[in-house]
């Protein structure tokens, strides 16, 4: 990681000297404070965390407190970098997300990025898996909506023989307004294929939102297949309704069970269809379900309402209940609680949720 980081600050070094005497570069200062509080309700009990949204559900529920952000972004005609310093709660300060490219020549971009972007490359589905790496050295080039580039990733863990930084080779098609396709592979393992990974958006349908992707993972000993399906379509201008699904065919997976008990499972379905509604500019309102076709399937109901008094102001109400008794305290999708048994029931939660961005 501490060979990225130099990299990055040469990659802004170079492009600042390749850009001297071309058009003053633009500078942005931007950023947002983040904090919540999630009241949830079990067989354990009733518990209290205070999280920032953001960084709970879904993400780190560990990470307790509010969450603070600034972003400087500069970018001129040929480079440019990001930087985003973050202090996550009790978690304490650290570096979110940075990154810097350079276009020495026309069609050509070199990027530099610790968890911050692939470029062009970036997913175009909605799975949460961020399948691809973002923190490496890349090189690649583009002309008439084809980009062909390769990475090399920072992951810098070894085990056996695999790969201390596995090598991506990535492509990307784009045709305005109707579609986008990016494709990865790696030798992520072993010093062979390991991963393959296709995402795509369709773009030329009007209120039709299509979105899918194919990860095909540990090749090298076993595959194991990830599909990603999101459709939707705005009904009009303010409703919305869609569905999210995932086929999962994992090899040896384990899904807890009622009362902590495991159990295998091989292809299975999680599906979230899911509404939305906009009253006016500031108000939102969002419901959904989701499901799974496992043999100890959990399901969960929630909805949600968003307010925007004003521009860079956003507050969150929410409520939702999860049928998963398998983990102590919440549940294992929103928090980890601090009962040491297992939950004998499903945990209904309440959360209200602020965000101050400038």
């Amino acid at each position: 990681m501490k060979r990225i980081a130099l990299s990055l600050v040469a990659l802004a070094l170079f492009g600042a000297l390749a850009v001297a005497e071309d058009a003053a570069p633009v500078a942005k200062i931007s950023g947002y404070v983040e904090s919540g509080l999630y009241v949830s309700n079990n067989s354990n009990g009733t518990y209290l965390l205070n999280y920032a949204g953001d960084y709970g559900p879904g993400g780190s529920p560990l990470i307790t407190g509010p969450v603070a952000t600034v972003k400087i972004d500069l970018a001129g005609s040929n480079f440019g970098y990001h930087i985003a310093p973050i202090v996550k709660g009790t978690q304490g300060a650290g570096l979110d997300s940075a990154y810097a490219w350079v276009s020495p020549l026309e069609g050509l971009t070199v990027l530099g990025s610790i968890n911050g972007t692939n470029g062009v490359f970036n997913d175009l589905d909605d799975n949460g898996a961020n399948a691809e790496s973002t923190s490496g050295l890349s090189a690649y080039y583009t002309t008439s909506g084809v980009s062909l580039g390769v990475q090399e990733s920072a992951n810098t863990g070894v085990q056996g023989t695999q790969q201390a930084a596995p090598t991506w080779f990535m492509a990307h098609y784009e045709l305005p307004s109707v579609v986008k396709v990016n494709a990865y592979a790696t030798n992520g393992a072993y010093n062979q294929l390991d991963q393959i990974r296709i995402t795509a958006a369709v773009l030329a349908l009007s209120g039709v939102t299509l979105t899918g992707g194919y990860n095909a993972s540990a090749m090298a000993t076993t595959t194991n297949n990830f599909i990603d399906v999101t459709a939707g379509y705005n009904v009009t201008d303010a409703f919305y309704a869609g569905v999210v699904v995932y086929d999962r065919n994992i090899s040896n997976s384990i899904k807890s069970g009622a009362l902590g008990q495991a159990t295998m499972q091989g292809n299975y379905l999680n599906y979230k269809p899911n509404v939305s509604y906009v009253f006016d500019p500031t108000v939102k309102a969002l419901a959904w379900f989701v499901g799974d076709t496992t043999s100890n399937p959990n399901s969960e109901i929630g909805g949600q309402l968003v307010f925007t008094p004003v521009t860079g102001a956003t507050l969150k109400a929410g409520l939702w209940y999860d049928t998963d008794t398998a983990s102590p305290g919440y549940n294992n999708t929103y928090g980890v609680g601090t009962a040491a048994a297992p939950s004998t029931s499903g945990t209904t939660t309440f959360d209200v949720n602020a965000d101050f961005a400038f």
